[in-house]
């Protein structure tokens, strides 16, 4: 729960993620729940993709755990697939160094399933209920991260989710901002948001 909570941090852009992440990787991943041995495709892909955008060195490695034949699970013996995991899965196999395989079948199999739920528009899923996940998963399909700019990340994440009618958002982002002019010695020059045509 914890990663879920940082992961939307991150895509609501903002650049700090739990230190308990650090603390509590392992070769095999990271569990939802840190008193839990068993790791899991979801907070591992989450996990593993935060860790190396900032810099640390983390083994694609650990991806192995959760892969029998060319099929990714979530949990051994799991017999089905989520679409957040493998949409977590997929936004993870983005941040592959050259030479690593097995994010290059992780991403192979993440883009069929998505591709084929997006067609069969079965979004529902078992872990999470979310706003709008069928229009979060195309919108990872359709930009993937190499091509997109934080900011405009950001900007996108609030138009999607309805920014302009849910007053949450603007506080987060409100608050973070304020937090970081707290802990800045240095006056925060006043960026303009730049307005963008999405037609």
């Amino acid at each position: 729960m914890k990663l879920l909570v940082g992961g939307e941090r991150e895509r609501n852009g903002e650049t700090d993620f739990p230190t308990y992440l650090k603390w509590y990787w392992t070769e095999k991943g990271i569990s939802w729940e840190r008193n839990s041995e068993v790791p899991d495709l979801d907070d591992t892909s989450m996990g593993f993709r935060l860790l190396r955008m900032h810099g640390h060195k983390v083994s694609a490695e650990v991806f192995e755990h959760f892969k029998k034949g060319s099929e990714f699970f979530c949990y051994p013996g799991q017999l089905n697939q989520s679409v957040t995991v493998m949409h977590n899965l997929y936004r993870a196999s983005q941040v592959a160094l050259p030479g690593e395989k097995i994010l290059g079948d992780a991403k192979e199999f993440a883009t069929k399933f998505l591709r084929e739920k997006q067609v069969s528009n079965e979004f529902s899923d078992k872990w999470i209920i979310t706003k709008d996940l069928p229009g979060e998963v195309v919108y990872a399909l359709d930009f993937p991260w190499y091509a997109s700019l934080p900011r405009l990340e950001t900007r996108f994440y609030i138009e999607q989710y309805g920014g302009e009618d849910d007053v949450w958002i603007a506080k987060t982002l409100y608050r973070y901002s304020e937090g970081a002019i707290a802990g800045s010695e240095s006056p925060v020059p006043e960026i303009p948001v730049p307005t963008l045509c999405l037609q």
